[in-house]
């Protein structure tokens, strides 16, 4: 699943004029399950986008989403917020990992048993 969002740069310890800048992405998620019923899969992909995708395109991060409101962007941050909407949303799947891709170098991914319960 492929969104466009923009955050602010925002540390306390950043110049002023590097915590005033804002950076656009194009994120791919990727959503790795385990005991999804291959007939679920575009039901469960529509309900991730309704749930999740859906809040987050087009929008800035930091000032827009509520669940991200005051919160330093990361991409680990990310994942680590998108993982109990993507669970709840996959379920009864259960979910193994979530990555996040902004570019060709750069992609994190959060494993199930690297997230906190």
């Amino acid at each position: 699943m492929t969104f466009f969002t923009t955050h602010q740069f925002f540390r306390f310890s950043a110049s002023h004029s590097r915590g005033q800048k804002v950076y656009g992405h194009n994120y791919i998620l990727e959503v790795i399950t385990r005991g999804l019923n291959p007939e679920k899969e575009s039901a469960t992909a529509e309900k991730i986008r309704r749930t999740l995708i859906g809040k987050l395109e087009s929008r800035d991060l930091g000032l827009d989403v509520d669940f991200l409101k005051g919160v330093e962007i990361s991409d680990q941050v990310l994942l680590s917020a998108f993982w109990p909407i993507v669970e709840n949303a996959a379920r009864p799947a259960e979910l193994s990992a979530l990555s996040i891709k902004r570019d060709q170098r750069t992609k994190v991914t959060l494993h199930a048993d690297a997230h906190p319960a």
